[in-house]
């Protein structure tokens, strides 16, 4: 799997611009493919039918990267683990995802 992108990042792809602002997973032939959620540029959210998926694997040219501070590294870090599944995971990474959701739950109460 390519390299995941943090939100806020700019890419191009069949000719259109768009910024990530998000990431989902949809199935394909029984197969769970991770995607960005992308809006395009400048337009941007208008409704919910100007969002598009782009699966993290396509063919695409990054014009701008993204803000990625060590919060958002550990989240990046953390959807791909999502995205490649459980079982590949030992202990210390399950510990380090639960830490993660923990110090999510505490900023999302605050």
């Amino acid at each position: 799997m390519k390299e995941m992108k943090p939100i806020g990042t700019i890419i191009t792809y069949q000719q259109s611009k768009f910024m990530i602002i998000g990431y989902e997973t949809c199935e394909i032939d029984n197969s769970i493919i991770p995607h960005y959620v992308v809006v395009p540029i400048p337009l941007g959210y208008m409704k919910p039918e100007s969002l598009r998926v782009i699966r993290v694997d396509a063919d695409y040219v990054i014009v701008q990267v993204g803000y990625l501070n060590s919060f958002g590294e550990r989240y990046l870090g953390g959807k791909k683990l999502q995205f490649e599944g459980l079982n590949h995971l030992d202990f210390d990474q399950l510990k380090e995802q639960d830490s993660l959701l923990q110090e999510y739950i505490r900023n999302a109460e605050e």
